[in-house]
């Protein structure tokens, strides 16, 4: 079944959870961290079909450093 949409969530030195957007074949995500946010963050992804089903969660982890 074809993927209808990702979710992505994140935690660590920053959490929260969003929508990624489709653009093409690819599935996008635009992370915008709080300017105190300095480490390690671990973002979650998981595909859905139409039918409900979701796919096993795949992570990222992404050394964030905001410099001010």
């Amino acid at each position: 079944k074809a993927v209808t949409g990702v979710s992505i969530s994140w935690a660590g030195q920053d959490s929260g959870s969003g929508s990624m957007t489709k653009s093409g074949s690819n599935w996008t995500f635009t992370y915008n961290p709080p300017d105190t946010t300095n480490g390690n963050v671990t973002f979650t992804m998981v595909a859905h079909d139409a039918a409900g089903n979701q796919s096993t969660p795949r992570s990222n982890v992404v050394n964030v450093e905001c410099l001010i």
